[in-house]
């Protein structure tokens, strides 16, 4: 949304999962914004069998980057799983753009 509340059209919203201990980035999915300003995204879900080691279990967390030219991106920065906002209501505000990085550590 912009900062009147109108949906924005054609922005990019990226998904980007990563994983402690090593905070590597392990995913990331890139979906443009409907006229509605949506951006819908699948769930993904996955069985895993895990050695246990001396750092512990691989546990992951998401972020999000959402970019449109003539707007300020927006990015989040959270370090574990519970800070995640699943269904974020973003407000971009008019101002430099910045692409979303290609990759994060």
């Amino acid at each position: 949304m912009d900062v009147d509340n109108d949906p924005i059209k054609n922005a990019k919203v990226t998904l980007i999962s990563s994983s402690y201990p090593y905070r590597f980035e392990k995913t990331r999915e890139t979906k443009m914004t409907s006229n509605d300003g949506k951006a819908k995204f699948e769930s993904k879900k996955e069985w895993r069998i895990e050695a246990l080691m001396l750092h512990g279990a691989e546990i992951f967390f998401w972020n999000w980057c959402v970019y449109k030219e003539g707007f300020e991106t927006y990015r989040t920065a959270k370090g574990g799983d519970h800070e995640f906002v699943e269904e974020p209501i973003i407000i971009l505000k008019q101002g430099k753009s910045q692409e979303c990085p290609k990759r994060l550590l």
